[in-house]
């Protein structure tokens, strides 16, 4: 049972560090948004995802310079380290998530 939702809670949080990490490699190597946008809770697997993320120091969140709505999210050297470790040890998790699938 919660093999299937500890697999689940790993790709999302797997999947905002693969956006974040590449975006680290591109000319703006930042995500821009607002603090509703980021913060919010409609999504609370979403939510607690990104604010686990955080508290484990893989992403980072600076306030915009000149703004008081907007931040910008990046991946952290240990986010970069973490990710690439999953993409070589496991690839993102993939078979775990779909041996689940299979059992619904």
């Amino acid at each position: 049972m919660y093999k299937k939702i500890v697999s689940e809670r790993i790709y999302i949080r797997t999947g905002i560090l693969e956006n974040l990490y590449a975006l680290w490699f591109k000319e703006n190597p930042m995500l821009v948004t607002t603090k509703e946008m980021f913060y919010q809770q409609s999504d609370i697997e979403q939510h607690k995802a990104i604010v686990y993320l955080l508290d484990k120091g893989l992403i980072e969140v600076k306030p915009l310079k000149d703004s008081s709505d907007e931040i910008t999210i990046t991946i952290t050297t240990d986010g970069i380290d973490a990710f690439e470790k999953r993409v070589l040890e496991d690839n993102l998790g993939w078979g775990i998530i779909l041996e689940n699938t299979k059992e619904d």
